[in-house]
């Protein structure tokens, strides 16, 4: 895949607030991967629109490696790519593969959608700050 996030700085105790996700063993996922949750407690890297966000792979997790688990930061700031231009401060979700938008309507947030908040004006193509699993 392309475009992972890159962590700026962790928040929480401990640093960034790892969960522990299950994941199929014939799945490769990169560290940095936007990912999103199913049930029960289920990730997924195919970052699709209309999500449940989970959170950002703290690891890489190697296809058919064994493990059926992976470690997820949910809280602090990344830096992430965003597909269309975003306003500092907006609320954003997934656009597709480790790609952000703004928020688009209200059914998203209460679906979970949000993936955080962008620190910064994007232009459409720019990487830039967002918080996820701050106060928004």
């Amino acid at each position: 895949m392309a475009n992972e996030a890159t962590t700026i700085e962790l928040h929480g105790s401990p640093a960034g607030n790892p969960i522990r996700f299950t994941c199929a063993d014939a799945v490769g996922i990169e560290k940095g991967a936007v990912l999103w949750f199913y049930n029960p407690k289920t990730i997924s890297g195919a970052a699709l629109l209309n999500k449940p966000f989970a959170g950002i792979a703290n690891s890489e997790k190697v296809a058919s490696d064994g493990s059926t688990t992976i470690g997820v930061y949910t809280k602090g700031i990344f830096t992430m790519r965003a597909d269309e231009a975003i306003t500092a401060g907006q609320l954003v979700e997934l656009s597709g593969n480790n790609i952000i938008r703004g928020l688009v309507g209200v059914a998203n947030i209460s679906g979970g959608c949000v993936l955080g908040k962008a620190l910064e004006t994007f232009a459409a193509g720019e990487t830039k700050q967002v918080l996820i699993g701050g106060t928004f």
